[in-house]
């Protein structure tokens, strides 16, 4: 024989607190046929939707939320009491949180607060669900290799970001400014560092599915190409991360992802060329040697006294000392660049893939 319930429900009551925010409570007493029935049970014999807004005839309130059912035996062992808590207040709730309902089962309704990511999508599948994006900066340093004394904005107020890698700065009419050189032309031991910071931004998005090999294929890389108005190898991804959760009866997952952006660049990393050793040319005399294939051998560079020198010099980017134009002016510096990262194609940064049938 079918369990049967008979409910009877009585007057709400409720009340608005000092913020503002009020709070409902319905109370029933239901009396189960079966006497092994549970908390649980007895559950099932109201009418309820967890997380529904405040449902009583003549003063509905949306927008105090149904957040708690509690559920007392009474001393007659065979009546009990059941509670319905509404509340307006914005506390977080449980994203896995599986809802009773009146048909015993279990129907997953999620909730967030306006600090929860995703707010206002609960109900969306986590592919539709808009990014949450949160822009901020770091403090660092970085070498001052050359001034600003020259230097011309390549932008707009307003205008999408321009700025080239740093390679581009000594294309004519585009140099920062002079470089930072003592009065000789040497570059400064140690070199000068100056406080900036860095833009960053942090991302949140939603998927069903996840691809783990995303965070070796995009951390600690900079993007092939322009990414958020940055141009290539200006931004660095810098931390990704995938959590799972339960939600809507079936697992999803979010994923954060922070990116730091550098206008002059991550990579290449420009180094000025200065050693105190040379690499000088050693062919025999009298041997001729086919082009390609000179004898080099390196050698201490020498100061006026003749001694080794203890300190670096610039090079020429050939391995010999940089020398100076007549009338004493010390010529350009030479900067090597070395590719100091990895690229990656940011425009797949967030996509996680798609599961194969079957699996």
């Amino acid at each position: 024989m079918p369990t049967t319930y008979s409910v009877v429900e009585l007057p709400p009551t409720g009340g608005i607190n000092e913020k503002g925010e009020r709070h409902y409570t319905r109370s029933f007493h239901v009396v189960s046929s079966n006497p092994l029935d549970g908390p649980a049970q007895i559950a099932r014999g109201v009418d309820y939707s967890l997380y529904e807004g405040y449902p009583f005839p003549g003063e509905r309130d949306e927008d105090a939320i149904l957040k708690k059912v509690d559920v007392r035996a009474t001393e007659t062992l065979v009546m009990w009491e059941l509670s319905l808590e509404y509340d307006s207040a914005t506390n977080a709730i449980d994203r896995g949180a599986t809802q009773p309902s009146a048909s015993g089962g279990g129907e997953p309704k999620p909730a967030a607060t306006p600090s929860s990511p995703g707010q206002g999508s609960q109900e969306k599948p986590p592919d539709g669900r808009p990014w949450v994006i949160k822009w901020g900066a770091i403090k660092t340093t970085k070498l001052l290799t050359k001034d600003y004394s020259s230097f011309r904005p390549r932008r707009a107020p307003g205008a999408r970001l321009e700025r080239v890698l740093p390679g581009a700065v000594e294309r004519p009419g585009r140099e920062l400014g002079k470089p930072v050189v003592n009065s000789a032309g040497v570059p400064f031991d140690p070199p000068i560092e100056v406080p900036c910071s860095h833009t960053t931004v942090s991302i949140t998005a939603f998927s069903s599915v996840a691809d783990p090999t995303n965070i070796g294929r995009y951390l600690d890389k900079v993007n092939r190409t322009r990414f958020m108005g940055a141009a290539a190898g200006c931004a660095r991804c810098t931390n990704y991360s995938i959590t799972s959760q339960y939600e809507q009866g079936a697992f999803s997952w979010q994923i954060d992802v922070e990116v730091e952006f550098n206008e002059d660049g991550w990579s290449p990393i420009r180094v000025v060329d200065a050693g105190v050793m040379e690499r000088v040319l050693v062919n025999p005399p009298g041997v001729i040697i086919p082009p390609g294939q000179d004898q080099f051998r390196l050698q201490p560079i020498l100061d006026r006294t003749g001694q080794p020198i203890t300190h670096p010099v610039p090079l020429n980017g050939m391995g010999g000392q940089l020398l100076v134009q007549i009338g004493g002016v010390p010529n350009d510096l030479v900067y090597l660049e070395f590719q100091g990262y990895l690229i990656a194609d940011f425009r797949k940064l967030l996509f996680q893939g798609r599961r194969r049938r079957g699996t």
